[in-house]
């Protein structure tokens, strides 16, 4: 049995490397990071929780369904509700013009108890093309389930 050390740990990435090259058509045995895949398996270490993927767990809550795992099967949809599919991108930064822009149209639209909603398009572009930005809680409050926030 192995212990969990930095090797494990390192077993783990290796692994995850080496089933990648499997999948890409290197063969097992020629592979130079052979690892004992029981071995690592019997660690029973789960992943990490990384942000990402705990914020796709939760706005998928908010709109009453679960995040779908990456399996290579969900084509880009990090979760489904209803006629919508959801991708979730977590950035550090979202240009400061598109919250002013929204922040001023949901002042302007509360007033009259309306919902603000950005409509963003490029010059020559045809209007489908456009982009439609609103705040996550008034999508979920139009739209959503049972979750939180």
């Amino acid at each position: 049995m192995c212990d969990l050390s930095e090797r494990a740990t390192l077993w783990v990435i290796d692994a995850h490397s080496l089933v990648t090259a499997v999948a890409a058509g290197a063969a097992w045995g020629r592979h130079p990071l052979r690892v004992k895949l029981a071995a690592v398996i019997s660690l029973g270490a789960s992943m990490p929780d990384k942000g990402w993927k705990r914020a796709e767990r939760q706005h998928a809550r908010d709109v009453g369904t679960e995040r779908i795992p990456v399996t290579g099967e969900r084509d880009g949809a990090d979760f489904v509700s209803g006629p919508f599919a959801y991708q979730l991108k977590v950035r550090k930064v979202i240009p400061a013009w598109i919250g002013a822009w929204l922040g001023g149209i949901c002042a302007m639209a509360a007033r009259s108890n309306r919902t603000g909603v950005l409509v963003l398009n490029r010059p020559h572009r045809p209007r489908r093309a456009a982009l439609v930005v609103l705040r996550w809680s008034d999508w979920v409050e139009l739209h959503g389930g049972d979750g939180d926030e």
